[in-house]
């Protein structure tokens, strides 16, 4: 009899932490597992990449916070051996639950991003969640932190040793994505910007404070002075009206496009001239590795934890402290006057393959 897993998340939106989530499930299913999902809400873009045996339900309430109670009984109808749960609030939900069912299993809750910056941005009632996992962490049978940067934040708020932490890096590349990279495609046909002549620069993320995108607008306002070029910022989120106007304000509005959440943007990615990553902080950045897979020339922002990780201290490509525009702007007119990407890129990129990780969750579900 297979052994069962119960993944826990708040949605299936478009960004990196329902992505490895989604990725994850499908590993742990092709290894062998039995998998349910739960989430508040079951549709979304990312829904889409799931496998198809893969059960999903929807959480019966409002709001995860207000799920704990919901969650005690799905556990125990499907009486697990494992929960798994990613970000900080469902993290929280779930570990609640755990003292209200009766079926008895292990919980591995996962931690994804920067704590003590999430906390700022976040409402009343979430910022209250987060300051439980004090006490609530404690309680976790695993503790994974996918960055190494993630972990001593994680263990700086809580308190709790790092040593009790594990750090696995995100499954992100798969045979699919392998084979993406390996074929060449040609000019994407859905993006007015690759019809002309000029340099594409891409960046994918979601529209928050957190991604920095107010200030690569300044900066690439600047870069039009010596380099005339376009820009390509793929994903949603709230800060989108208040990029719209600054696009509006800098006289922007024909050389940079925001075209919302993309299923293709792997086309993008291939032809695009450069890669950018101007984010204030991160945990791991699973598009910065995408973009390593695809060979592309990147520039990413020195922040607290991700990007040095994952480009081995500058080795696969530039690293540039996140506010420091004067930087920005001469190293993003260096990159796309320069021919040539770094060796090695690819092979780096397979160092986070959804396998890797799998293997790993596996030998530490063993290990409870």
């Amino acid at each position: 009899m297979k052994k069962r897993i119960l993944i826990v998340l708040q949605d299936f939106r478009g960004g990196g932490a329902e992505r490895v989530a989604v990725l994850l499930a499908n590993g742990l299913y092709e290894i062998g597992f039995e998998l349910k999902v739960l989430a508040l809400d079951i549709s979304g873009p990312m829904r889409e990449g799931l496998n198809e045996s893969i059960s999903v339900e929807r959480i019966p309430a409002k709001r995860i916070l207000r799920s704990p109670l919901a969650l005690s009984k799905k556990i125990s109808n499907f009486r697990p051996e494992w929960v798994i749960s990613h970000m900080t609030h469902v993290n929280v939900a779930v570990l609640i639950a755990k003292f209200l069912t009766r079926w008895r299993c292990k919980y591995i809750v996962i931690e994804h991003n920067h704590i003590q910056k999430n906390i700022v941005y976040k409402r009343r009632l979430v910022r209250l969640s987060y300051h439980t996992t004090k006490l609530l962490y404690r309680f976790a049978n695993g503790l994974v932190c996918v960055s190494d940067g993630v972990a001593k934040s994680l263990s700086g708020f809580t308190g709790i040793d790092q040593n009790r932490m594990q750090v696995i890096h995100n499954p992100v590349i798969n045979q699919r994505l392998i084979s993406l990279s390996n074929k060449q495609t040609k000019q994407p046909d859905h993006h007015k910007f690759f019809d002309n002549n000029k340099k594409v620069i891409l960046a994918v993320g979601s529209l928050t404070a957190q991604k920095g995108y107010m200030g690569l607008l300044s900066v690439f306002k600047e870069v039009q002075k010596s380099c005339r070029c376009l820009l390509i910022i793929l994903g949603e989120g709230d800060q989108r009206h208040a990029l719209e106007e600054k696009i509006i304000e800098l006289g922007l509005q024909d050389i940079v496009d925001m075209p919302g959440y993309c299923n293709k943007p792997y086309e993008m990615m291939q032809h695009a001239d450069l890669y950018v990553l101007p984010s204030l902080w991160e945990g791991l950045p699973t598009v910065l590795i995408e973009a390593l897979l695809f060979s592309k020339k990147i520039i990413a922002a020195d922040c607290i934890s991700g990007p040095r990780e994952i480009l081995k201290g500058g080795l696969y490509g530039r690293l540039i402290e996140p506010n420091n525009h004067e930087i920005w702007v001469e190293t993003i007119v260096q990159e796309l006057s320069v021919g040539g990407v770094r060796e090695g890129m690819k092979k780096r990129a397979l160092d986070f393959s959804v396998a890797a990780a799998c293997k790993k969750y596996e030998t530490l579900m063993v290990a409870l």
